[in-house]
């Protein structure tokens, strides 16, 4: 089982549950180093892991649609950020178009 040490300057809570205290190492699941808060926490600098872990990069397509799609539903009135899923920014567009029908 790999080891996940924080290093950072504060404690660490854990997707597990557990918390990692300051200058603390502990065996961690693979599931816990493929998270996507842990695997930010390592690109900082905030904790080291003795495994690597490759996790995909994100798909620059998709920040462009999700762009376009924020623009769209700015259009609308409908704010929306880069947070949002791109299915979940199809169908508040949907449904901003779909409300728009309905009052014309």
């Amino acid at each position: 089982m790999p080891n996940l040490t924080n290093i950072g300057d504060r404690a660490r809570g854990l997707p597990n549950g557990r918390v990692l205290d300051v200058g603390a190492s502990a065996p961690v699941q693979a599931s816990v180093l493929e998270n996507e808060t842990v695997q930010r926490w390592i690109k900082l600098g905030f904790v080291t892991s003795d495994a690597t872990v490759t996790t995909p990069e994100p798909d620059e397509d998709e920040g462009d649609e999700k762009d376009a799609l924020i623009a769209a539903l700015a259009e609308y009135g409908v704010t929306k950020n880069r947070r949002s899923s791109v299915e979940s920014l199809k169908a508040a567009l949907a449904e901003a178009k779909a409300a728009e029908e309905e009052s014309e």
